[in-house]
């Protein structure tokens, strides 16, 4: 339940009479009635007062909202209180702007500013007589005014001629929905006749005032619930995000699935990938690189299993790592070009958002350049994107065509000995640390291919990666689900 239909409970209780309990000894309502119309037929009488206009004949408002105690009586609200809206004083913004800001200002939606002068110095109750807010409530429609205040044309007046608790009035009114009551769509509004015709509940005097304090009992209990309550909206909200770190977490430290001996060791598969990669140089399918430096002590950031390895990413990639062309665009070609808006905030890859490369620039590409399935995409320029870490996959490709990176675009392409999917997961780990990597001015910060080059990657057997990866992704949809 929020704080909102918690409030709204309270206000619901106190009108139905199920907030405290009903005394015979205090009367009734329809004594209490009678008071009322004695006083006003006197307050009339003796031109102190106007008689009010006849209520609405709208048969929406004649039946009785809900049900209250047999001591209770149902009435109009125009029988219970005296309309001062004629001593409503409109000032534009302007003539306020030009005065001394001393008293409180009331529109239709409380104090909305402050002037020189006032035209009430009592206890009154106003209740908004326009506006959008008469129908979506977002914050209340009826309150208090006390001291010395000014009340523009926006919102009626309301005083009580005895036996009324106004502050009763109030909790009713900001309780009850008022749909019924207004007029307009563009505009909404609750004139004086419709206002006169609301429903009501009308109990003893002291029964009034026991429900007041009641509710100003409970409320800074709600208030109190709805810092709680904003907490752990907070928490529920960051916790899918959390969830989903710890488990790549997890996974990195060799904590999620358990090791088996029979897989061998990170040491003999990190052997096999340097094997591999000789023959890749040897071949001249890719370049040479110089070596990396040695792995120290200080580096390593976690402890991970004695059959794991820790090795420098740029040791297990089968393209040297580097970014992408810039390309020259065309309105339509056979060639895609991979952008960092490609590599969706919200996760995945949206080729729908690629433009065309000019197939006349093609001889700058050799075939290695363009995009591969398994390939691991790093945005790497400017600070709103930097860092982002996506996967990319034959599926993400439209009508099969050719893609290739532009120039702000980092590609990761593993060894066939590193699972792509387990790798792509180490960088997304990452990538927390790859958005505070960039250097250079705060709009043109760039991601330099060496910090990348030289992450440290825990390196399990190969078939205890696939393992890692079948459980991240079956725990990761688990994640989403607690969004909903």
């Amino acid at each position: 339940m929020t704080p909102e239909q918690l409030k709204a409970s309270i206000l619901q209780y106190a009108i139905q009479g199920k907030l405290v309990e009903q005394r015979p000894e205090e009367g009734t309502g329809e004594e209490l009635y009678q008071q009322i119309q004695v006083k006003k037929q006197t307050l009339i009488k003796e031109g102190k007062v106007k008689k009010e206009k006849p209520f609405s004949k709208n048969p929406a408002y004649q039946d009785y909202p809900f049900d209250i105690p047999d001591t209770w009586k149902f009435v109009r609200f125009g029988e219970l209180l005296i309309t001062r809206d004629s001593e409503r004083v409109p000032v534009s913004v302007s003539d306020r702007n030009k005065r001394a800001k001393i008293y409180d200002y009331y529109g239709a939606s409380g104090i909305i500013d402050k002037i020189d002068d006032y035209l009430f110095d009592d206890e009154l109750l106003l209740i908004g007589e326009d506006g959008a807010n008469l129908l979506s409530r977002s914050t209340p429609i009826a309150f208090i005014a006390k001291g010395k205040y000014w009340v523009n044309n926006h919102a009626h007046v309301l005083d009580a001629c005895c036996n009324l608790n106004l502050n009763y009035i109030c909790y009713h009114i900001n309780a009850i929905s008022l749909a019924p009551y207004v007029t307009g769509t563009a505009q909404p509004k609750i004139n004086q006749e419709n206002m006169n015709a609301i429903w009501i509940a009308l109990p003893p005097l002291e029964e009034q005032h026991r429900i007041v304090a009641k509710i100003e009992e409970l409320l800074p209990y709600v208030d109190r619930y709805a810092v709680a309550y904003a907490k752990l909206e907070q928490v529920n909200a960051k916790f899918p995000e959390s969830m989903k770190k710890s488990i790549l977490q997890y996974a990195i430290q060799g904590k999620l699935v358990e090791q088996r001996a029979e897989e061998g060791t990170g040491e003999e598969l990190y052997q096999q990938i340097k094997a591999e990669k000789q023959r890749l140089i040897q071949e001249k399918k890719i370049k040479k690189e110089k070596p990396l430096a040695e792995i120290s002590e200080d580096e390593i950031p976690f402890n991970i299993p004695e059959s794991w390895k820790w090795t420098r990413l740029n040791d297990l990639v089968i393209k040297n790592i580097k970014r992408g062309k810039s390309p020259t665009y065309v309105d339509q070609s056979t060639v895609q070009v991979f952008a960092q808006k490609c590599n969706v905030k919200t996760g995945g890859i949206n080729m729908g958002l690629a433009k065309y490369l000019d197939e006349h620039k093609l001889d700058k590409y050799p075939d290695t350049e363009f995009m591969q399935n398994g390939d691991i995409v790093i945005n790497s320029t400017g600070g709103g994107t930097m860092g982002r870490v996506g996967l990319f996959e034959d599926a993400d490709r439209e009508n099969n065509m050719r893609i290739v990176p532009d120039s702000h675009v980092t590609t990761i392409r593993s060894n066939a000995f590193v699972y792509y999917k387990y790798l792509f997961y180490v960088l997304k780990n990452y990538q927390g640390y790859l958005e505070t990597q960039g250097e250079g001015s705060t709009n043109q910060t760039e991601l330099k291919p060496a910090v990348i080059m030289n992450l440290l990657i825990p390196l399990p057997p190969l078939a205890e990666q696939k393992r890692i990866v079948a459980k991240i992704e079956e725990l990761l949809p688990l994640c989403d689900r607690l969004r909903k």
